[in-house]
């Protein structure tokens, strides 16, 4: 999923729900999904005169089986993803359902190391502890970007036997109250992105 959005001299780049494929889904109608074909389009966007914000809403990572268990092709694999996300560029990213479905230990060690600007208003250890910073300010061409990072809930439906565990993890707040939050002591910016 790529959106581009220009809004002011800015150009926001959106993109989403990759599941972990690092090539095209291989679909007969429309070949989706694959980081080479994203970075392509980063690459382009970035070689245009507006200065370009690129944000990635989460689910890059494969898709929950059936357990937890991740094989040592499997995390490998999950592993150069996030390795070539951090190539990107990325002015942030935050965490979506796959990324979290194995836990927060499982996603901190396959971003380990990495400089991969993850935010996340609304994420916290079960303690109550912030898992994520809630935002990032970056720069884009003299224009300031104030990235706010919020993660939905995870549906107890969606393969719960998987999901125990990790939701014992973590705590998933309301969003709307996270936005209001880390809305409340922004500085002055010329432009929020959530």
């Amino acid at each position: 999923c790529e959106d581009v959005i220009v809004a002011s001299g800015l150009s926001v780049a959106i993109t989403a729900v990759t599941l972990g494929y690092l090539e095209n889904c291989g679909c007969k109608v429309s070949q989706s999904g694959g980081l080479a074909r994203r970075s392509s389009l980063l690459k382009r966007l970035r070689a245009e005169p507006v200065p370009l914000v690129a944000v990635d809403a989460g689910s890059g990572l494969a898709d929950l089986d059936n357990d937890l268990h991740v094989d040592a092709f499997a995390f490998a694999e999950q592993r150069t993803h996030q390795e070539i996300l951090a190539r990107m560029g990325y002015s942030a990213l935050t965490p979506g359902r796959t990324d979290l479905g194995r836990g927060l230990a499982a996603f901190d060690m396959l971003r380990a190391g990495l400089d991969l600007p993850y935010v996340g208003a609304n994420l916290s250890r079960r303690g109550g502890t912030p898992f994520l910073p809630p935002s990032r300010t970056v720069d884009a061409g003299g224009v300031r970007c104030h990235v706010i990072g919020v993660t939905s809930s995870i549906n107890p439906f969606y393969r719960a036997s998987s999901l125990e565990e990790t939701l014992d993890s973590m705590k998933i707040g309301d969003p709307v109250a996270a936005v209001r939050k880390a809305t409340a002591s922004l500085p002055s910016t010329d432009f929020v992105i959530v």
